[in-house]
């Protein structure tokens, strides 16, 4: 499987499965967490139809590529709009070529 074949996630952002930080955002920064998870609908799924809503397993590995803990691969399309809107109020060097941005003990790929 190359990164062209892995499932696209669209109009993603990252939660935590139920703790969120900032004001009734919903949404968290990704560096802020031990165990992110990335919601958004998704394409090119063997298992899912496209558009479906899902929440990935906790994510290990990190970049425009992402690795869930069961082993999965996805890449990165667009974040959702509330999100991107949500990052510029708390991190406004946030870069769209490498959107996920986490501390340094993750692996960045």
């Amino acid at each position: 499987m190359t990164p062209e074949t892995y499932a696209r996630l669209e109009d993603w952002s990252v939660t935590t499965l139920g703790v969120h930080h900032g004001p009734d955002s919903g949404f968290t920064a990704p560096e802020l967490l031990m165990q992110r998870h990335i919601k958004g609908a998704v394409f090119g799924s063997p298992k899912h139809a496209d558009g479906s809503v899902v929440t990935l397993t906790r994510v290990v590995a990190v970049g425009r590529f992402v690795q869930t803990k069961t082993g999965h691969w996805y890449r990165l399309g667009e974040p959702a709009d509330a999100y991107r809107k949500f990052l510029s109020g708390i991190r406004p060097d946030w870069d769209p070529e490498n959107p996920y941005a986490v501390r340094s003990w993750s692996k960045k790929l």
